[in-house]
């Protein structure tokens, strides 16, 4: 282990009076080593599910998107699935290269209940920018928004979409990397977990490949 020297001790010679006379020792203070504190590592997405319950392995699919309202979208879901704390994990392709008129997304539902409508959601979107939505009865509101534009925005490249659901906190990361932190504190009940693709484009393929999904709970 490695220290650091705090303050070190001097010996001072303090003479009598008289030439001759002995000199007397005097410490002025004591020495402090002070040990140098140890990082502590920062949990990955990947040790995060280390021991976790595998619920799905490798399931990929394709969204035929149909019309809904401004977007064309469509979701697939997993039958009966119920949880509150989870990791998903799934590799989107786009399906063009983006333009001011041709767009898309893709994302993660977390916590979805599939009767009513609640839940939160976390899109990727082809400007480069995120979106963490609550839907409440189906309305949706914006909880939290960024920019993340170092992702692959060409035709058929494709981009891991990462997302931690832990108790009130979630994290998203993409192709790895970690893009920020959730707050999921509005909405906590179990529910279902799905990926969806959104196109402006009628008639629009998008295929996903690799979804994971493991239980925290």
């Amino acid at each position: 282990m490695k220290f650091l020297l705090g303050t070190m001790t001097v010996m001072a010679i303090v003479p009598l009076a008289g030439a001759c006379a002995a000199a007397t020792p005097t410490a002025t203070t004591v020495p402090t080593l002070t040990p140098r504190p140890t990082a502590v590592p920062t949990p990955t997405a990947l040790a995060l599910t280390d021991g976790a319950l595998v619920v799905t392995q490798a399931i990929s699919g394709t969204f035929e998107m149909v019309e809904n309202q401004i977007y064309l979208s469509s979701r697939q879901a997993l039958p009966d699935l119920s949880l509150v704390d989870f990791s998903s994990s799934a590799h989107f392709h786009n399906p063009y290269t983006p333009t001011a008129s041709e767009t898309w997304r893709y994302g993660t539902y977390a916590r979805f209940d599939l009767v009513k409508l609640r839940g939160h959601v976390v899109w990727y979107n082809s400007d480069g920018s995120w979106q963490h939505f609550l839907l409440m009865d189906g309305q949706a509101t914006e909880l939290a928004k960024g920019n993340w534009t170092t992702a692959a925005m060409g035709k058929d490249e494709s981009n891991e979409l990462r997302l931690l659901v832990l108790e009130s906190q979630g994290q998203l990361w993409i192709n790895g990397q970690f893009v920020t932190s959730l707050d999921l504190s509005r909405w906590v009940e179990p529910g279902n977990v799905m990926v969806a693709g959104m196109s402006s484009v009628p008639g629009t393929v998008m295929d996903f490949e690799d979804w994971y999904v493991w239980s925290l709970d």
